[in-house]
């Protein structure tokens, strides 16, 4: 007796439409959960050049997952329940990145909510196989603006110390350079941070499609992080000098973004050919392997519950906020008879977004410069994060320049606060600017004191910081202009000590 065998579907095959199915729901879910950290992301990636390169990071990602296409039709996707044990950590920590307000670490929690989705979805089989085309897709968090600083003083230290060896005379003040015939800032956007970012995110794809070897992926890696450094420094070196030499005919307008785009451009090439010229060949094609999954018949069950709890982070942080108390400060308004009070003086104020309350006037004593009191107030542990900045976003870079900077104590309710000093110049005016964070009925000038305290908050259910400003012009002396600064800081006694909540 015969029989005659039924061709059956592959086992992966029958699996596939329900796995990508509920991804599909899944993807869905997750974008509508985190859909204000998203937007927030793109917003970056839209208006700062330094995070343009994102938009090309999903169509990597893609080009490379489709490259693996043959592996994938061998595997076997299978719901793989042990990922939620990588999901609990990570919403634990998008609510502390929310509660401190750190957009770094919400943003990479939400990507890597999506990185535990997939693996709960698909399996560790299918995951291995596009592994890298998953993790690749954390360079859509835009991370690394806290690098702008110490980029900035790099650079400025690396044109003055070339410019000492070249014998040209130069003064160098903070991030400012004079020389005889010019006057140059390394700005934020001259920090190198853009090419720096671009360089390892190309850098990367490129390690993993020419190298094998471990020590070469590494030793290339690292040289797309030191060379942009240092190129960026021989960048700016290069525009001071043909800027000097030119007699500031040329690199000083917008040319001299030109030059250093060339230049950068000429670095990233050379870099890549070099490197590809110990690229590893790639190996013969092989048949991929069958990778095969043991289903448990409890993994869609356990798997629903599992995007939801990927998803739930946002609901309660939304009722968290919504049970805070917020404390606005209350400023004392100048009530001494030596002391008359008007209108802002200074176009000088911070270059944050909006606060939800803002109060600002000038104080000014018989025959004295006006003082400036500023107070922004933003409510809750959801804009704290709109406080700790770069200090240059406290002034317009296209309108003052730093001089100098110091650490004040001025003595406030009988009790000396931290205050931070800024010497501002610009065509129109120098101005001293004293400032400090408020939270808490604590002073303090440190961005990190001021996570920890809405970490703190979380707890507490308390919410709500300001930033607390005086400034005045300079029109004698530094010393005579933080002597008036110094008279008229009685104005914030209430707050010294007063617990905003």
């Amino acid at each position: 007796m015969s029989s005659s065998a039924v061709a059956q579907p592959a086992y992966g095959a029958t699996r596939w439409p329900l796995h990508l199915g509920l991804l599909a729901a899944a993807m869905i879910l997750w974008a509508f959960a985190y859909q204000g950290d998203i937007a927030r992301a793109v917003q970056i990636w839209w208006i700062s050049p330094t995070y343009s390169h994102c938009f090309l990071v999903v169509p990597i990602s893609v080009w490379l997952i489709w490259r693996r296409r043959r592996y994938l039709a061998k595997a076997h996707p299978q719901f793989y329940a042990s990922a939620m044990w990588i999901m609990i950590p990570v919403a634990l920590l998008w609510l502390v990145g929310k509660a401190a307000a750190i957009n770094e670490a919400e943003q990479l929690a939400v990507m890597l909510q999506f990185e535990a989705l997939l693996l709960l979805l698909l399996g560790p089989g299918v995951v291995r196989t596009i592994l890298f085309p998953c993790l690749f897709l954390l360079f859509l968090v835009p991370m690394g603006q806290y690098l702008v600083p110490p980029l900035q003083s790099l650079t400025t230290a690396f044109v003055s110390h070339g410019l000492t060896f070249l014998g040209i005379l130069h003064y160098t003040e903070g991030n400012v350079i004079q020389l005889a015939n010019g006057t140059f800032e390394v700005a934020e956007a001259c920090a190198g941070l853009r090419f720096l970012i671009a360089t390892i995110v190309l850098g990367t794809v490129f390690a993993y499609c020419a190298f094998r070897r471990p020590y070469k992926m590494a030793l290339f890696m690292a040289a797309s992080i030191v060379i942009p450094v240092i190129a960026n420094g021989i960048r700016a070196l290069g525009i001071v000098l043909i800027a000097h030499w030119s007699n500031n005919r040329l690199a000083t307008g917008a040319d001299h973004i030109v030059y250093g785009w060339g230049f950068s451009v000429l670095i990233l090439l050379a870099l890549f050919a070099i490197a590809g010229r110990y690229r590893d060949e790639v190996p013969a094609e092989q048949q991929p392997p069958v990778l095969r999954a043991k289903q448990t018949g409890s993994g869609l069950w356990l798997a629903i519950p599992a995007i939801f709890l990927a998803c739930m982070p946002p609901a309660l942080a939304q009722t968290q906020q919504s049970l805070m108390r917020h404390g606005e400060p209350v400023l004392a308004r100048p009530a001494r008879a030596a002391w008359k009070v008007g209108a802002a003086t200074s176009p000088w104020q911070p270059d944050l977004p909006p606060a939800d309350k803002s109060t600002r006037f000038s104080m000014r004593q018989a025959g004295g410069d006006p003082v400036d009191v500023l107070v922004d107030y933003y409510a809750g542990t959801g804009k704290d994060d709109t406080l700790v900045v770069a200090p240059q976003r406290l002034w317009d870079e296209q309108r003052y320049n730093l001089v100098s900077h110091a650490d004040v104590y001025p003595n406030v309710s009988n009790q000396a606060v931290p205050f931070q000093e800024f010497l501002l110049s610009s065509a129109g005016e120098t101005r001293l600017v004293w400032w400090s964070y408020w939270k808490d009925g604590r002073f303090t000038t440190s961005g990190t004191a001021l996570k920890w305290m809405a970490l703190r908050n979380l707890l507490r259910g308390d919410g709500g910081a300001s930033l607390v400003a005086l400034s005045v012009p300079v029109t004698g002396s530094r010393q005579d202009a933080r002597k008036k600064l110094e008279s008229a800081s009685w104005v914030l006694s209430g707050l010294a000590g007063k617990d905003g909540s």
